[in-house]
């Protein structure tokens, strides 16, 4: 599995971080993690066409984190070269499949498949819940953040590795239970510790998931401008003492 950053940041504008996205290659499959704004072009600078994507999963439907779903949808529909035939996966929490219907309802048949099936797949956003792809598993559970919000663990069948992502959360034992051993937590943490805000976490609460969980690696994202001049290691620090990184978009990372 190998994990590429397309977006470490949020609703804010930033010349250093897009908003939030992550590109995760397992099973010979490739999946969007979100596709916040910028998010096609990330997968353009890292040479990723739309076509090369087999799945595109969500964690809640906040702008940040989708806003770059009706892009991709009309780029699959047209300026390729060759037009997309392979089918596209759309994975969200219970309440996608009315989102992404609101979208074609604006944008008409201009967002709808042509030459190639879309297959929708919601998650329960009231307690565990697993969809099988090819190759990967997904499995999740609810957060706490807004109806949608779902955690997202993706576990590649042949080897047993997984790497979860907790899209947007307060803390909450569901984390827990989802990044439970997890090869890698990709973990929000979206404000320093000196500045909480609700609906998010910071270092010290980041930290104490990624314990509990017994995570064998930690990757922090998710960042407002305030996390680039803060200490973020020294309050996590006092909670988990693994393997940890502070994300970067274009950071790679080899499960």
């Amino acid at each position: 599995m190998e994990l590429l950053v397309t977006g470490s940041g949020t609703a804010v504008p930033s010349v250093r971080r897009c908003a939030a996205g992550y590109s995760l290659a397992v099973a010979g499959q490739r999946l969007q993690i979100d596709s916040g704004p910028g998010t096609m072009r990330q997968l353009a600078r890292f040479g990723i066409a739309p076509e090369q994507v087999d799945c595109l999963c969500y964690t809640h439907t906040h702008p940040d984190h989708v806003a770059d779903l009706v892009p991709f949808l009309f780029a699959s529909r047209y300026g390729q070269t060759e037009p997309r035939t392979r089918p596209l996966a759309v994975v969200g929490g219970r309440g996608f499949g009315a989102f992404l219907a609101a979208q074609q309802a604006v944008y008409g048949h201009w967002l709808e498949p042509d030459g190639f099936a879309l297959h929708l797949h919601e998650l329960a956003t009231d307690g565990a819940d697993r969809w099988a792809g090819d190759g990967f598993c997904i499995a999740s559970r609810p957060m706490r953040h807004i109806a949608t919000s779902v955690g997202l663990r993706v576990e590649e069948v042949a080897t047993g590795r997984s790497i979860c992502f907790s899209g947007d959360t307060e803390f909450t034992d569901e984390l827990v239970r989802l990044a439970a051993g997890t090869d890698l937590l990709v973990c929000e943490c979206a404000n320093p510790e000196a500045a909480p805000m609700a609906g998010h976490l910071i270092p010290s609460q980041a930290g104490r998931i990624a314990a509990a969980s017994g995570c064998k690696a930690l990757l922090l994202t998710h960042f407002y401008p305030p996390c680039d001049e803060a200490d973020l290691i020294t309050p996590l620090r006092r909670h988990y003492a693994g393997p940890l990184m502070l994300a970067e978009d274009g950071l790679r990372v080899v499960v």
